[in-house]
C-alpha cells in the first residue's frame, strides 16, 4: 500500500474521465511514513519536496 486512497469507481467517456475516490483520514499517517511512500514509486535520489507542502 503506496497511496491513502482508494478507488470507489471510475468512468471513462470520449474526451474526459470520471474517477470517484475516498482519502484517508489525513491523521492516519505520521511525517515520517508519508515521505518513506512518497519515495517507492520514484527513482533513487528523488528528493522530497519540503516546504511545498504546508502540513508536512
Amino acid at each position: 500500500m503506496i497511496y491513502a486512497l482508494d478507488v470507489l469507481g471510475f468512468s471513462i467517456m470520449d474526451a474526459h474521465f470520471y474517477l470517484l475516490i475516498e482519502m484517508s483520514p489525513g491523521d492516519m499517517f505520521v511525517n515520517e511514513v508519508v515521505r518513506r511512500r512518497f519515495m517507492l514509486p520514484h527513482k533513487k535520489g528523488a528528493q522530497f519536496p519540503y516546504g511545498k507542502i504546508d502540513h508536512l
